[in-house]
């Protein structure tokens, strides 16, 4: 099994709280993967900015052409986000 492909929609304004709840759902994934690695051989996030994620179109983008998902652990200037952060506290 693979986990591919994974984005966790964090919307517009991503504030502290969604950010605890997004990197939540990638720890969990990655512990998941981790405790089966006979089973989960593969963890692949889709891209890894904020900057040049998938998800565009009507779902994701706002009135004034800015995106709303904000789905992957670093943000558009490619700051780590606590997603990125709790996911290489699990790989240490």
């Amino acid at each position: 099994m693979h986990i591919t492909e994974l984005d966790v929609k964090c919307p517009d304004p991503c504030g502290a709280a969604d950010l605890e709840k997004q990197a939540q759902v990638y720890e969990g994934m990655l512990r998941a993967c981790l405790a089966h690695p006979r089973v989960c051989t593969s963890f692949e996030t889709w891209g890894f900015t904020d900057e040049y994620t998938w998800l565009l179109g009507e779902r994701c983008l706002k009135s004034d052409g800015k995106r709303d998902c904000h789905p992957l652990p670093f943000d558009e200037k490619y700051v780590p986000k606590l997603a990125a952060t709790r996911m290489l506290a699990v790989l240490h």
